[in-house]
């Protein structure tokens, strides 16, 4: 017998409400210059229920913003990460977006789509900007220009199919990796279906995780490597 997760959805709503309000308490009387690790962990635990939710009920929308919004906060917990006023400013307006797509979902409408790809984008930034930079608990983030700062380059190539290329604004894709670094197009290869092989360098403060974790949302797993 199948049963109906809808009947569930009000359950999940109610207790995401709660972990976005235990959320916000936190980040807004958080120590930045000494972060309490008992209040690291419980914002990332609630980023991380609301993102199990989310994956269980289909709402891709919400699953993306906490995915991306749990992996920076693991990173701030484990200390490879500082936190920053900036980055509390943007898990604060994370918060904000993510009540506004679970209202959505609880009313049935459809929710806009802009403000959580932005903020989406916003959250890559922090994490690519104070990439591979060792951080002791007790210190802040270096600046973006601080030479501790490690850019790295990587060869990219994407194998768009023929459906693919119908479906997918590769354009777009690209002016938004443009915000991450030098995006360089070094060949494009046809492909014996009809589609090509987009062929990238790619130099960024951006390690390899935060850009996989990126094409993941953009990208079938299959068209890039």
């Amino acid at each position: 017998m199948s049963i109906d997760m809808s009947q569930f959805h009000q359950v999940f709503f109610e207790e995401a409400a709660e972990h976005l309000a235990e959320m916000e308490a936190l980040l807004l009387k958080i120590d930045i210059q000494q972060p309490d690790a008992e209040s690291l962990n419980a914002i990332f635990r609630a980023a991380h229920s609301i993102k199990g939710g989310a994956g269980t009920f289909g709402f891709t929308d919400l699953t993306e913003v906490t995915h991306i919004l749990e992996n920076l906060l693991d990173r701030i917990r484990k200390h490879e990460l500082g936190l920053t006023s900036e980055m509390v400013d943007v898990f604060l307006q994370a918060g904000d977006i993510l009540k506004d797509l679970l209202d959505a979902h609880q009313s049935g409408r459809l929710a806009d789509e802009e403000p959580a790809r932005l903020i989406c984008d916003r959250l890559h930034a922090l994490a690519g900007s104070h990439a591979a930079v060792p951080v002791a608990p007790a210190r802040t983030a270096p600046r973006h220009n601080d030479p501790a700062v490690t850019e790295h380059r990587f060869q990219m190539a994407i194998s768009l199919t023929p459906e693919l290329i119908d479906t997918f604004d590769l354009k777009a894709m690209e002016t938004r990796l443009q915000g991450f670094g030098e995006l360089t197009i070094i060949a494009d290869i046809p492909r014996d279906d009809g589609g090509f092989q987009r062929i990238y360098t790619f130099h960024t403060v951006s390690t390899l995780e935060d850009l996989q974790d990126m094409f993941g949302f953009l990208l079938p797993e299959s068209a890039y490597q």
